[in-house]
């Protein structure tokens, strides 16, 4: 087993806080009652499993790591390109299966009953494996995708951080911000990926240095005096 390279369960359990407090406003709204809402790191990767605790559930069925493909059918995985690169190429259902069949040159494989359907095309994916491992050898990521696309089969490069980064659709999306930062100038953020048309979101101020913030927050919320700040400064207490 290995470990997925972001904090997964830390995103998401925030996302689905956010999400809880705007449930319990919505509710405060009508009602006028408030209420505690509670979002646990455990259940938020629970819900990320997909149906596999149904299949658990119901049929006892125990689903295996499958790596870059999928556990209950194939075709499905990255596929290194000449040119270094890799492409995840999707093609499990019936139709999308059959089509890229015949883009890697095999019909004969479309028609086969031994890949009539997903799960005996699971059953024999090492084989599709190769099949369209070849394929995707002889072509540039580019050149993959263009004839993908063509055909209407899912794909997408596997990019690195830097090519994402730079990517252009990021860049139309507003997904990278700049900010003015007192210690290191020029800041660059993540953007927002919630697109509002009347309340578009901004980014106000850089990540606050440590203890920006100590004044504001006692004075103005702790209701801390100027005298009793000025002790805890002394006192090296803040």
């Amino acid at each position: 087993p290995v470990r997925p390279g972001p904090t997964i369960a830390d995103h998401t359990t925030a996302i689905y806080a956010a999400l809880g407090t705007m449930f319990a406003l919505f509710h405060r709204q009508r009602t006028g009652e408030g209420q505690f809402v509670d979002v646990a790191l455990l259940d938020s990767v629970f819900t990320l499993l997909e149906n596999y605790p149904i299949l658990f559930l119901l049929q006892g069925t125990e689903v295996q790591r499958a790596g870059n493909g999928r556990s209950l059918t194939a075709p499905s995985g990255a596929y290194l390109a000449k040119d270094g690169g890799y492409i995840y190429i999707t093609a499990m259902a019936d139709n999308l299966f059959k089509r890229m069949m015949n883009l890697s040159g095999h019909p004969d494989m479309a028609a086969d009953p031994q890949y009539a359907n997903p799960l005996s095309r699971k059953k024999n994916e090492q084989e599709l494996h190769r099949v369209i491992g070849e394929w995707v050898g002889q072509r540039t990521v580019d050149e993959a995708m263009r004839e993908l696309d063509a055909a209407g089969i899912p794909n997408g490069p596997v990019n690195s951080v830097g090519q994402i980064t730079t990517d252009p659709q990021i860049k139309a999306r507003d997904m990278v911000w700049e900010v003015e930062h007192p210690a290191i100038g020029k800041l660059p953020m993540i953007g927002n990926p919630i697109k509002l048309s009347q309340t578009p979101a901004d980014t106000r101020m850089a990540p606050p240095m440590l203890g920006q913030h100590n004044e504001e927050v006692l004075m103005n919320f702790l209701k801390i005096s100027k005298e009793e700040l000025e002790q805890l400064k002394q006192e090296k207490i803040i």
